[in-house]
Parts: structure tokens; C-alpha cells; sequence
């Protein structure tokens, strides 16, 4: 064997073992196993994700919960003002909380464009 004819097989095998390599890779990625599958039956996976939520609820074992029952005299006598209004401060904070990531990139963008505006201006 003759110098070139080495080389020629060393870059086949590279090359084969390159693909062999993106095989395995492809084989072993789950997450994009579960994208493909999910997007090509997409009706069946909601079912499914359903029905052993469904499952999971009924068959823990537990039983639901009895409510209660109370004067509403008594429910109502019991609240103050002030824990009306702090139950409504912590609703706000609540949705605030909720809303912040979708809300904070949004502040930015309008900050960025007011200063930027500005700061032409000058």
C-alpha cells in the first residue's frame, strides 16, 4: 500500500465514523424523539396527558375534602378592614408576580426607545 491509498481509507473511515457518531447522537437525543412525536400526534399525546392526569387524581386514595359550613355572620364578623385590604394587596402582588415576565420585557423596550429619544435631543 502505497501513501495515497492510506489516506484515502483513513478519510473513509473518518467519514464513517462521522456518521456513525450523528447516528447514535440522533438515536440517543429523547427530547427531540418526544418534540417529533408529540408534533406528529399531537391529539393522542393531550389525550393521553388527560386521561393519566385524570387517573392520578381518582386513584391516589384520597378522599375529597368536606367543606365546612359556617354563619355568615360569623364569617363576616371575624374580618376586619384591614385584612380586607391586605388580601387585596396580596392579590395585586400576586398578579403582579404572575405578569411580571411577560410585562418586564415590554417596560424595557418602551424605557429603552423613551431614552434613546431623549438622548437623541441632546
Amino acid at each position: 500500500m502505497d501513501k495515497r491509498q492510506l489516506l484515502d481509507q483513513l478519510t473513509a473511515s473518518r467519514v464513517s465514523l462521522q456518521r456513525n457518531t450523528l447516528a447514535v447522537r440522533e438515536e440517543w437525543d429523547f427530547h427531540q424523539k418526544a418534540v417529533r412525536a408529540v408534533r406528529s400526534h399531537p391529539v393522542k399525546w393531550l389525550g393521553g396527558a388527560a386521561l393519566s392526569g385524570y387517573l392520578f387524581a381518582k386513584l391516589r386514595g384520597r378522599p375529597a375534602p368536606k367543606l365546612k359550613k359556617s354563619s355568615k355572620s360569623a364569617a363576616n364578623s371575624s374580618i376586619t378592614p384591614e385584612m380586607r385590604k391586605a388580601g387585596k394587596l396580596a392579590a395585586f402582588i400576586g398578579l403582579v408576580r404572575m405578569f411580571a415576565p411577560v410585562l418586564r420585557p415590554l417596560a424595557m423596550t418602551c424605557l429603552t426607545k423613551l431614552v434613546s429619544k431623549y438622548a437623541t435631543k441632546l
